[in-house]
């Protein structure tokens, strides 16, 4: 595949430039497809590049993409001489009888920015993180192995009978051996030897939960079906006759929850079964991991809710203005609203996020 392309920019004479693909009219991280196979050299348009001129890739798609047909969107990605992965624009809040002067963005950080640092750093082929089944994990250094986005809010599943973890993200599949003792008896309030575990990150999570027996065929052996959160007790139960089970179910609330498997009949040996947790929805964002990764690319931290408020109220405790501002700047137009400060303070959601950059 031929990708002709030119980055326009008039201020700058060079841009660093790389390239991703999304399949079959996607455009989260379970459909993005990095590109990394290229002929004829061209693979020298990639990085820094002279701006305002045209460039060309040919791209080996059988070689990255193993399918027989299907449609594919290819996007370039660009960056001026700015080194920082974001472009965050700071205010400052002067000094009061009670605060020092205080530093922070003008406006938040949201989830399509977190999103497009991702593409950026998947496009460029960063070391430091993995794209595995449409979830980011870190690779190396205080984040290794830790989810750094949520593909819909599952997390591994994990075993307390010491078989290896299944960490594969958006389709968490563990065989494991159970024994008839284990699992009989009353629900234990408590994460211990019959219990499974996964972690939701985001609310609102659906989830499908598949039992089945291994070898197909032999009885399912399961009366009871138990999920229960620690801090809201049992949350979901099934009860029903031996056999498989699957079904769908939602977790509204972000958290550690366990799944108890408790046995039909006592008169059945044995055997090895397989427990199936996966999501219905797509990738949700970034989670905490993932923003603190970010963070610290971006040399900040976090803003602390009274840091936010002071600067939303400006010079006048308990009233915050909301004027329109004069110029706006894509994407998303920001500043929203402004007060006298020039601090953004529209409405941008539960998600949003002010930094202050670090000394």
């Amino acid at each position: 595949m031929d990708i002709d392309f030119s980055v326009t920019d008039f201020d700058s004479t060079q841009v660093t430039v790389a390239a991703l693909a999304f399949v079959n009219g996607g455009n989260d991280f379970n459909s993005l497809l990095p590109v990394k196979t290229f002929v004829d050299n061209t693979q020298t348009n990639l990085g820094l590049i002279p701006a305002n001129t045209e460039r060309r890739l040919t791209w080996d798609v059988a070689a990255d993409w193993d399918t027989t047909f299907g449609q594919v969107v290819v996007e370039i990605l660009a960056r001026d001489e700015r080194a920082n992965l974001l472009d965050i624009e700071y205010i400052t809040i002067p000094s009061n009888a009670v605060a020092s002067e205080l530093t922070l963005s003008r406006s938040p950080l949201t989830e399509s920015d977190f999103y497009n640092a991702w593409l950026w750093l998947i496009a460029t082929g960063d070391p430091s993180i993995v794209l595995t089944n449409g979830t980011i994990r870190g690779v190396g250094g205080a984040y290794d192995g830790a989810y750094l986005t949520d593909a819909g809010g599952l997390r591994a599943l994990l075993n307390p009978e010491g078989e290896p973890n299944d960490t594969s993200g958006t389709a968490a599949v563990l065989a494991f051996s159970q024994n008839a003792a284990a699992v009989e008896g009353a629900m234990l309030n408590s994460e211990t030897y019959d219990w499974y575990a996964f972690d939701v990150a985001v609310s609102n999570t659906v989830c499908q939960m598949t039992v089945a027996p291994k070898p197909a065929g032999s009885g399912v052996v399961f009366d009871t079906i138990y999920c229960y959160n620690t801090s809201m007790g049992t949350v979901w139960v099934w009860g029903g006759n031996g056999g498989s089970y699957s079904s769908t179910f939602t977790l509204a609330t972000p958290g550690r929850y366990y799944i108890r498997l408790q046995r039909y009949s006592t008169n059945v040996a044995p055997g090895t079964y397989r427990l199936a947790i996966s999501l219905v929805d797509g990738w949700s964002g970034t989670v905490e991991a993932g923003r603190q990764f970010l963070y610290e690319r971006l040399g900040v931290r976090a803003a602390t809710a009274s840091e936010v408020a002071r600067a939303l109220e400006g010079n006048i405790p308990g009233t915050i203005n909301k004027w329109t501002p004069r110029f706006t700047v894509g994407p998303g137009d920001r500043p929203k609203l402004v007060n006298e400060y020039g601090f953004d303070t529209g409405d941008w959601g539960s998600t949003a996020r002010w930094v202050v950059p670090l000394p």
